[in-house]
């Protein structure tokens, strides 16, 4: 993606350094469809340079992904998507919150959570996502 866009954004990943990240497992494909997003809806429209973020971190015998992009927001996002005359509905992230439902059924527990991010002067400044998976060794 970086490629297909010209370097318009870059992208950081960060993990706990007491995590073993050559052992841990993630199911195929759960990211891609946040990460996808974050390119496409919010750093795609922003004027300058875009960065999205993964962080990740074990939480009480969890995984915690943290998925940030500095894009526009969603409800700008929101708006551009509803003026444009291409109607796609994207089942991706519908998919992967189904899956980790079903990886998380033995606890009930939020496994994604949205969070709108501001800058300073309190205009949109990005989303991050939190995705809560069982930590697999």
């Amino acid at each position: 993606e970086r490629l297909r866009f010209e370097y318009r954004f870059d992208f950081q990943i960060v993990h706990d350094p007491e995590l073993d990240m050559t052992s841990i497992k993630v199911p195929p494909l759960i990211l891609q469809p946040f990460i996808e997003n974050a390119i496409h809806h919010g750093l795609m429209p922003k004027q300058g340079e875009g960065l999205v973020k993964l962080n990740i971190k074990e939480e009480h015998h969890y995984l915690k992904i943290n998925i940030e992009d500095n894009g526009i927001g969603r409800q700008l996002a929101q708006t551009i998507k509803k003026s444009t005359d291409f109607k796609k509905r994207s089942m991706g992230m519908t998919l992967s919150n189904d899956r980790i439902a079903l990886m998380n059924s033995m606890e009930p527990d939020e496994h994604i959570k949205i969070h709108d991010l501001f800058d300073a002067e309190g205009k949109p400044g990005g989303t991050m996502i939190t995705l809560t998976l069982p930590l697999i060794i």
